[in-house]
C-alpha cells in the first residue's frame, strides 16, 4: 500500500491522471477514487490527492507501474510531455551574479525536495541530473530579477526525482 506522505507537488498533474482514467473507462465522481485505490493497491487518502490536489506518488516507480497500466508515462503525468522534449533555451551563465543564481537555483531544487520528502533526500545527487533540472528554474529566476517560480522549482524537483528513480533502477 502507497503512504499518503507524498509532497511532490506538479500543476496539473491531477487533470492528466483524471484524463488518463477517463481513457482507461474508470469512474468518474467519488466512485472514481475508490476504484482508483483499489485497483492500484492505493490508500484513498493518496487516490484523492493525486486526483485532486496535483499531488504525485512519492514513490516514482509505483507512479511509472501506475501510469505504464493506464498506457502512459511517468512524465506525461507528472508535466503533461513525453521525457525527449527538447529544452527550452537556457542563457549561459557569465557573471559572477549569473553563477550565485544558477546556486540559487540548485539549492532551491534541493530545499523543496527536502521538505516535499521529509528530510529524506540524503542521496547522492551529481551534475548532471542537476544540470537536466535547474535550466527553466534558472532561466526564469534570470528573467525575473532572481524570483523563483515555485511551480517551476516543483517541476525540477519531480524531475530530479524521476532521473534518482531511474537511474537506481537500471543499477
Amino acid at each position: 500500500m502507497i503512504n499518503a506522505s507524498s509532497g511532490l507537488i506538479a500543476a496539473g498533474s491531477s487533470a492528466r491522471l483524471n484524463q488518463l482514467l477517463d481513457d482507461a473507462g474508470f469512474p468518474q465522481g467519488r466512485g472514481r477514487i475508490i476504484e482508483f485505490a483499489t485497483h492500484f493497491g492505493i490508500d484513498h487518502v493518496s487516490a484523492s490527492s493525486w486526483l485532486s490536489d496535483d499531488m504525485l506518488p512519492r514513490d516514482i516507480g509505483e507512479m511509472e507501474a501506475i501510469a505504464e497500466q493506464l498506457n502512459s508515462t511517468a512524465a506525461w503525468w507528472a508535466f503533461g510531455a513525453e521525457e525527449d522534449q527538447p529544452a527550452p533555451d537556457i542563457p549561459t551563465p557569465k557573471t559572477a551574479d549569473d553563477f550565485m543564481l544558477v546556486g540559487e537555483c540548485v539549492n532551491e531544487i534541493l530545499c523543496y525536495l527536502d521538505d516535499a520528502l521529509g528530510g529524506d533526500i540524503d542521496i547522492a545527487i551529481d551534475d548532471e541530473i542537476l544540470m537536466g533540472s535547474y535550466g527553466e528554474v534558472y532561466a526564469d529566476a534570470k528573467k525575473n530579477k532572481g524570483k523563483f517560480n515555485r511551480d517551476l522549482v516543483a517541476r525540477a524537483a519531480v524531475k530530479v526525482s524521476m532521473e534518482l528513480y531511474r537511474r537506481e533502477k537500471n543499477r
